[in-house]
């Protein structure tokens, strides 16, 4: 995606009532306006699938909401929102709870009642097989209901902080369509917000997500190493990686650092660089074409400063001299 994709503006009150009900359980949406208050209601797309239902993976919304709206909802039964209020009114109340000044988080089928005026918001859609697709690589079993996750998102902790930081920086690549030329770096973006999601706020697995199997078998290792190595050019995990050898993501990191003095996730990227080496050599020897850019994308690698200077550190030359050597 390049750039945001308007998809609304209008100060029509019925037209936002369809436009939110497209996002929200159909039928669900109840508005209602002060006589007084005027303005519109923009929504833009800046990541992610265009499928405001899409049931996997991550999109990001920017929304502006001019006049005062009162709003009663239901979330989808089977996706997350989180709310992450830039400017103006928002007061939300979720399941009879109130959140307070937090960001919101609604679970699949959370009751809404809102209010909102000159208000500035960035939504973060996750689709619930997302979550349990993590819940399942991280502790080998399916999630027997959605997961339900704390309601209030609050900046002032530092783990909630990094992962709002990790929301801007998915959304700035993504407008600037630097993710369109690199899908790998796209869907690790999308599962390390889910995954860190799972980690940074309290929800009904957190136990189980903590939990540690203790030790790994070497041929479970053997599974977790070959899954690696047939799904490199794929936008897999450590996560992934955990769930292929049927463990947890704790007991695969410390099996690593055990037998490679490295974690997966630097295991994983060792790999994708001895391909990106491979294509580059391939395009010296006339066997293909390219750039250095389009092969560091093509494996993953968005930050062309970092991939240069991984590169160098490992083989003693640059990216470009393998390719002019």
């Amino acid at each position: 995606m390049n750039g945001t994709v308007p998809l609304f503006a209008s100060d029509d009150v019925d037209a936002m009532s369809e436009l939110m009900n497209g996002y929200l359980e159909p039928g669900s949406v109840r508005l209602r306006t002060p006589p007084k208050s005027t303005g519109g209601l923009w929504l833009s797309q800046v990541a992610g699938a265009p499928d405001p239902t899409a049931r996997s993976g991550v999109s990001i919304y920017r929304l502006n909401i001019e006049r005062e709206i009162h709003m009663r909802a239901t979330e989808l039964s089977d996706a997350y929102t989180i709310g992450i209020t830039l400017a103006g009114r928002n007061d939300l109340v979720l399941d009879n709870e109130p959140v307070g000044p937090s960001h919101m988080l609604c679970s699949p089928g959370t009751r809404v009642s809102a209010v909102y005026a000159r208000s500035r918001q960035l939504l973060v859609r996750i689709g619930q097989s997302a979550v349990d697709q993590a819940v399942l690589a991280r502790t080998a079993e399916m999630p027997r209901r959605p997961v339900r996750f704390d309601i209030a998102l609050r900046a002032d902790q530092p783990d909630v902080a990094a992962w709002l930081r990790l929301v801007s920086a998915f959304a700035d690549r993504s407008m600037s369509g630097l993710l369109d030329s690199s899908p790998l770096a796209a869907g690790h973006f999308q599962q390390m917000l889910v995954h860190g999601l799972l980690d940074v706020q309290a929800n009904s697995l957190t136990p189980a997500l903590a939990h540690d199997r203790g030790s790994l078998t070497t041929q479970a290792l053997r599974q977790a190493v070959e899954f690696c190595e047939r799904n490199a050019d794929r936008p897999i995990t450590v996560a992934d990686m955990a769930a292929a050898a049927h463990t947890t993501v704790r007991t695969l990191q410390r099996a690593f650092r055990a037998e490679f003095d490295m974690s997966p996730l630097d295991y994983l990227r060792r790999r994708r660089l001895r391909h990106a080496r491979a294509d580059l050599a391939a395009i010296r020897a006339g066997h293909a074409t390219g750039t250095v850019t389009e092969v560091a994308l093509r494996w993953g690698f968005t930050h062309l400063g970092r991939f240069s200077l991984l590169y160098r550190t490992t083989y003693g030359e640059s990216p470009s001299e393998t390719v002019t050597a």
